[in-house]
């Protein structure tokens, strides 16, 4: 039975991009259905289209680190993620946890502990938003305690 609503959705949802070729949120959510299929070639690929469409959309953004660190580009994943800090000034928090956790990817604990550091500042601000707030913030403070324990002092990039 959900495979039948399944292929209704994705149909709808294809259906819609097809109506509205100019529409990143068209692309973004099919891009989510054919995530949710694993559909990993076809989701970056929408995702893509979205992009392009609206370059400004901060889920797109988002979702779009995570194709490439999945395939180690981390430096790419990085570049959008920091994107999104730039232009997103009410929701930092998401950013700057995945710049952090890209520059460790990288090798660059110093980059890491800034990013995480300034994701901790805005943790406060997600009580309402994010499901797990709890768990996200007690991983920042250990990483964090962790970096500095091993003598990592934060280097920060403007």
């Amino acid at each position: 039975m959900s495979s039948i609503v399944d292929y209704i959705d994705e149909w709808r949802l294809t259906r819609d991009v097809l109506k509205n070729p100019n529409s990143a949120t068209a692309h973004f959510k099919l891009a989510i259905k054919y995530l949710q299929k694993d559909d990993l070639k076809r989701y970056e690929t929408e995702l893509n289209k979205a992009y392009k469409l609206d370059p400004s959309f901060l889920g797109i953004i988002y979702s779009l680190g995570n194709p490439y660190e999945a395939k180690h580009q981390f430096e790419k994943a990085l570049e959008l993620y920091q994107i999104g800090a730039k232009i997103d000034t009410e929701y930092r928090l998401p950013f700057h946890y995945e710049i952090g956790r890209t520059y460790l990817n990288l090798g660059k604990p110093a980059e890491a502990l800034c990013a995480l550091e300034e994701a901790l500042s805005h943790i406060d601000k997600y009580d309402m938003i994010i499901n797990g707030k709890n768990n996200i913030k007690n991983d920042l403070q250990t990483t964090i305690k962790d970096l500095k324990s091993k003598g990592i002092k934060k280097r920060c990039k403007e």
